[in-house]
């Protein structure tokens, strides 16, 4: 365990000046702790505090309560009984929404509870304007109060995972038994305001998901990470969604697979990219993990949150953060017309943040096996956004509240009217006990919203991301001021050439590109004119100008580089695939393009081999030319089938027009000869393999002096 020491710590983080309009999100280049954005010291007593040196630009900091106040409650532990230890669990963004009720459900339960954040989702709030529905206590005073009700301490862990060295310290100073990871960019509108946003989600996202992985492979092999998911990966498919795997028959051979993904923003693209590493790692190093695919989460009290008004949770109503059910209380309490998107047909899986801390207990309770990548579908109900209004305005209604209900322009792309049926029984089967929308929890929804209706800022109701509209357009001025073919220059250079006494002459060269040679152009590039450019046109005097300039450093022209060398058509040659093919595939696509909205995919190849085959007509070929060309077997360092079915479909670039060249005796006969010509630049030291799928990361020995 670190050593913690005391020390005053800051509870109260502002934005100063200077950053408080940056469109940077707070993370990429920010030191958390910047003193200048501290305003007071803290107010816990016998709070203990450790601040590490700055790492990559960054701080962290570790907490740890210390508040010896006799604690009024008391919990029977739902801990194994077989071990007298407490498990440990680290709650990465344990200051969010999820992470934070189930911090305190996990610390009721007797888990010994870490918190690790950078608290960078209060920025987002200071960045947007944007304010919880419910005032919310600073994370320190959030945990000095669990300390002074229950006598219990939840570590807390101030930094961010991006940086592996602050998680690897915590990873080796807590010494996790299971890993709750809510610690990512949850907003799919966030991700999509503009580029910067977009970036950061997947950026933030991804590779703190991967420095998780690395810390459990490094520090705790044994450790079981519970990763929340999104059932947003899905889609919307026409068929039923299974719970992470699907087992398919095509052409007459039945596998099972990953459920396709389908993602519909920059966020959902990030968890689809965790959901893939996280299968590979659990596949090359045995990692144990469960992803819990979550649906919307609706709700804000939990037993532990309403224990106190300093444990209360976050609920966001504005059209970026907050949620379906959530944001149509807020409205209906507020008088404005629940904002259904497009044609309201949009349908989602649902539960309530009660039983987002249960499924993660469970998980938690039941771990998955060294190697195993298990997938729950996590929600108790589906509901269409126009059945959710109608809920909430039958509810609105018998409290005497006006509700009407808009349609808005839908600002995202998605089916508004779908199939939509996910299965959802794993955690049901585990024990899994669902608060169901009921009456009496709508109408203690929109009473909440009621009670805290003076704080909400209705200019954040209505949606102002669009996923066709993200950031802002660059305008695009075509930059020139004359148009001339080939010929025409040539013969302007021609002419002043000889008014200066230069025996110019003009050759045809075969065109090394693929391109027209006679054709219609003509392009419009009247903005800039607008903007006041005044043109310096090709003159006589120009021409002179650079003719002269020419001759005046003529004794530094290498005349070999002026003939075309590069040939669009004529590419040097290799296996599989030959690189002709490849050029040829690719002046295919561009003379055949996708049409706009399309994305299409071609299987690029022209001709399958197992290694094994590979080597016998390498082994073949060499014999043929008199080398001596023998095999050896060499323990794959790949994580991978080594024997397997594989047949892949290759049609659409054949029908475009593509002509293959095939792995012919004679293309191996040269491959081989141009590799005898230049085999004393061989070093033999690097043929070996010496990367290792499953060794990875393992450190270099040093020498000392």
């Amino acid at each position: 365990m670190a050593q913690l020491l005391s020390s005053p710590c800051p509870s109260v983080i502002s934005l100063s000046s200077s950053s408080k309009n940056s469109v940077k999100p707070f993370g990429l280049n920010q030191t958390f702790f910047n003193r200048t954005q501290v305003l007071s010291t803290s107010s816990l007593k016998g709070l203990l505090f450790q601040e590490k040196k700055p790492t990559r630009g960054r701080r962290s900091c570790v907490f740890r309560a210390a508040i010896s106040q006799q604690s009024p409650y008391s919990e029977t532990s739902t801990n194994d009984s077989s071990s007298s230890k407490p498990k440990r669990v680290m709650v990465i963004g344990g200051d969010g929404y999820c992470g934070w009720a189930t911090a305190l459900h996990l610390s009721k339960k007797n888990y010994e509870v870490a918190i690790v954040d950078n608290l960078v989702r209060r920025l987002f709030d200071h960045q947007l304007g944007l304010e919880s529905l419910t005032p919310i206590a600073s994370i320190h005073d959030r945990i000095s109060r669990w300390k002074a009700l229950t006598g219990k301490t939840i570590e807390l862990y101030v930094g961010d995972i991006c940086d592996f060295e602050f998680l690897a310290e915590s990873f080796k100073s807590f010494e996790p038994d299971s890993v709750v990871h809510f610690g990512e960019q949850r907003s799919a509108p966030y991700s999509m305001i503009d580029r910067s946003r977009a970036v950061f989600t997947q950026h933030n996202n991804v590779i703190g998901t991967l420095n998780v992985l690395f810390a459990i492979k490094e520090f705790g092999e044994e450790c079981h990470l519970v990763k929340l998911g999104t059932m947003g990966e899905y889609g919307t498919p026409n068929i039923d969604i299974e719970e992470g795997y699907i087992t398919i028959t095509h052409n007459g051979r039945t596998d099972t697979l990953p459920y396709p993904k389908q993602a519909s923003s920059f966020y959902h693209l990030s968890k689809v990219h965790d959901s893939h590493n996280i299968a590979f790692t659990c596949k090359a190093w045995g990692i144990r993990a469960t992803d819990l695919n979550q649906g919307v989460v609706y709700g804000v009290k939990t037993d532990e949150t309403e224990m106190h008004e300093e444990l209360r949770n976050r609920l966001d109503y504005d059209a970026v953060f907050g949620t379906a059910l959530n944001r149509f209380c807020v409205q209906a309490a507020v008088g404005h017309p629940l904002t259904v998107y497009g044609k309201g047909g949009q349908t989602r899986g649902y539960l309530d943040i009660r039983d987002t801390v249960q499924c993660v207990e469970l998980a938690i309770a039941n771990p998955a096996k060294a190697g195993e990548f298990r997938v729950f579908n996590q929600f108790t109900e589906q509901f269409s956004v126009n059945e959710l209004a109608s809920l909430v305005t039958k509810a609105g209604l018998k409290l005497g509240l006006d509700v009407t209900k808009m349609t808005v322009p839908n600002p995202r792309v998605e089916a508004e009217e779908h199939y939509y049926n996910a299965k959802h029984t794993k955690l049901i089967e585990l024990g899994l006990e669902p608060h169901y929308l009921s009456e009496s929890l709508l109408d203690s929804l929109l009473n909440f919203a009621v009670q805290f209706k003076d704080r909400v800022d209705t200019k954040q109701i209505m949606p102002s991301v669009s996923w066709k509209k993200i950031g802002v357009k660059t305008k695009v001025f075509n930059q020139f001021t004359e148009q001339f073919s080939v010929n025409e220059l040539a013969s302007l250079v021609t002419k002043a050439g000889l008014k200066l006494g230069l025996d110019v002459t003009k050759m045809t060269v075969p065109n090394p590109r693929v391109e027209a040679e006679e054709h219609y152009y003509n392009a419009k590039h009247t903005k800039l004119m607008e903007l006041g450019l005044e043109p310096h046109y090709l003159s006589e005097s120009l021409l002179d100008s650079l003719l002269n300039f020419a001759v005046q450093f003529k004794d530094r022209v290498d005349t070999k580089q002026i003939m075309p060398s590069v040939s669009w058509k004529k590419i040097g040659t290799r296996g599989y695939l030959d690189i002709r093919d490849t050029v040829q595939c690719v002046e295919l696509a561009i003379a055949n393009p996708a049409k706009a909205g399309e994305f299409r995919v071609f299987n690029q190849f022209t001709e399958q081999f197992s290694v094994n085959e590979l080597a016998s007509l390498v082994t073949k070929a060499g014999l043929k030319l008199g080398l001596d060309v023998t095999k050896m077997t060499v323990p794959n360092p790949r994580v991978e089938a080594e024997e397997h079915y594989y047949n892949a479909k290759h049609t659409k670039l054949i029908e475009l027009g593509l002509e293959p060249h095939y792995l012919s005796e004679s293309l191996l006969d040269s491959l081989l000869n141009f590799a005898v010509q230049f085999k004393d630049r061989v070093d033999t030291k690097q043929i070996m393999p010496s990367v290792s799928w499953k060794k990875i990361g393992v450190k270099t020995k040093s020498m000392g002096a």
